[in-house]
């Protein structure tokens, strides 16, 4: 059993549920704790008997970790936007609009939550919101740049999930699923894997101009 005062990363960190609500506040972004996962949700919609404190879903603090990590302007686009928290296992899930009953946009995260996951989701919200727009949203703040950014992240025709190697280009094998998954996996790789996607870059002309455009096009040159 977890509670807020469990060890993460290995360091004595003591873990804060009002701290993470307050940076929350602040953007203007709502934390909701869910009993339903994401296909219930698609299905059903939301309504008040599904909401839960988000003190009782296991590994939220995960997600504060690796959205910490996201400068504030790429944040603007999750403003009047949700993340919720399902405490059933899944995966997580882009809400690129308030459509289904009782939601609002932004995304759900399942267990086991991971700051992976919650920035491989914010990836999508970045891309549906800020280059593409999608629903009239008005912080499409990249939406100059969502030309390069369709010549950059394309994914392949013929993907195939079993393949044996992972095509050039592409930082592992389900980035190459779709335009999407493309763009959404190299944003996280970019936040949480630097390193590993620098040094494959190298050689790697396709992967170089993906970390090039999330530097300079996405981060302003922040590199981590």
């Amino acid at each position: 059993e977890f509670t807020t005062q469990d060890t993460i990363f290995g360091n004595e960190t003591e873990l804060n549920i009002t701290e993470f609500k307050k940076w929350a506040e602040e953007r203007d972004i709502s934390l909701v704790g869910i009993t339903k996962d994401a296909g219930e949700v698609y299905d059903q919609g939301l309504n008040s008997n599904d909401i839960v404190n988000l003190e009782e879903v296991p590994y939220w603090w995960w997600a504060e970790s690796g959205l910490r990590k996201i400068p504030d302007k790429i944040l603007q686009i999750m403003k009047d936007k949700t993340i919720y928290f399902s405490v059933k296992k899944g995966r997580g899930y882009a809400l690129a609009s308030d459509w289904l009953e009782g939601t609002t946009a932004g995304f759900i995260l399942e267990q086991t939550i991971t700051d992976g996951q919650a920035v491989h989701e914010l990836g999508h919200i970045v891309d549906f919101t800020g280059t593409q727009g999608i629903y009239d949203d008005p912080l499409n703040i990249f939406s100059d740049i969502r030309a390069e950014k369709d010549r950059v992240f394309t994914g392949v025709e013929n993907y195939n999930p079993d393949a044996e190697e992972v095509p050039e280009g592409f930082i592992n094998l389900y980035s190459s699923a779709n335009n999407q998954e493309d763009f959404a996996v190299h944003f996280a790789h970019y936040v949480l894997n630097a390193e590993e996607f620098r040094k494959k870059a190298e050689t790697d002309e396709v992967l170089k101009k993906k970390y090039e455009f999330l530097k300079n096009k996405i981060f302003d040159g922040k590199e981590y």
